[in-house]
């Protein structure tokens, strides 16, 4: 005697229980690495694969993935992680997330160009910047000498000379920053004695001689200028 039953088998596909970031959207700033990971389960196996892509290339295997910004060009890039339980039975499943790689803004030129200023003269500090992501608009914020400036320009003027250190960071709307710095030798410059006048080279002893002297300053600052003669060992100011 003998009795015989037809066995349905049901294979069901890898289910993926969690995944984190949850949200399909993610930007990835340019140097801020962005950990993906996924947890899933199978009825029918205990072995499950996984297998991540990046733009449709196989980057890596395991449950969690660390997407570096910096490999990468700016602009979307799609995230995906494949799980299998090996079963020709079963289709495979996946989720997939899209990520920003975000650059930081490009700073072209900064003035000044000369890293020499006097004493007493108005510097103007500038940076010329953009961004090539689009994420606009750009803010500028300077640190000179110790303080801190807005803006895309400024101006300063040192009255001591010295080594300045000089750096601008500039960032987007993404709050995505770059910064340079550099250095201004702040010199001082001499008054330039542009004539003198009187006395000639023989004088009469006994008469008044009137002697005079004009200057200017070089770098054409708004500065007072104080004279002190010496004539024959005594000191006269005028």
């Amino acid at each position: 005697v003998s009795q015989s039953w037809t066995i349905d088998i049901a294979y069901e596909p890898p289910e993926i229980d969690s995944s984190d970031p949850s949200d399909s959207g993610v930007e990835g700033f340019d140097d801020d690495s962005t950990t993906f990971s996924v947890s899933a389960s199978d009825t029918d196996s205990t072995s499950l694969s996984y297998i991540w892509y990046v733009d449709d290339q196989e980057v890596a295997s395991g449950t969690s993935y660390i997407f570096n910004p910096s490999n990468y060009s700016g602009g979307e890039h799609d995230v995906e992680v494949v799980v299998s339980d090996g079963s020709t039975e079963t289709q495979d499943t996946s989720t997939s997330w899209t990520i920003e790689v975000i650059e930081a803004p490009e700073i072209g030129t900064i003035d000044p160009g000369s890293s020499e200023a006097d004493i007493g003269s108005s510097v103007t500090f500038s940076a010329d910047a953009t961004d090539p992501g689009g994420h606009t608009p750009l803010s500028y914020e300077w640190t000179i000498d110790g303080q801190t400036y807005d803006g895309a320009e400024v101006s300063q003027t040192f009255t001591s000379e010295g080594e300045v250190s000089a750096e601008v960071a500039v960032t987007n709307s993404q709050d995505v920053s770059t910064t340079q710095s550099f250095t201004v030798d702040i010199e001082a410059v001499q008054p330039q004695i542009d004539d003198i006048t009187g006395g000639g080279s023989e004088i009469t002893a006994g008469e008044s001689v009137s002697l005079s002297a004009t200057a200017s300053d070089p770098a054409d600052r708004d500065v007072d200028m104080s004279y002190s003669w010496d004539i024959l060992g005594d000191t006269y100011d005028g």
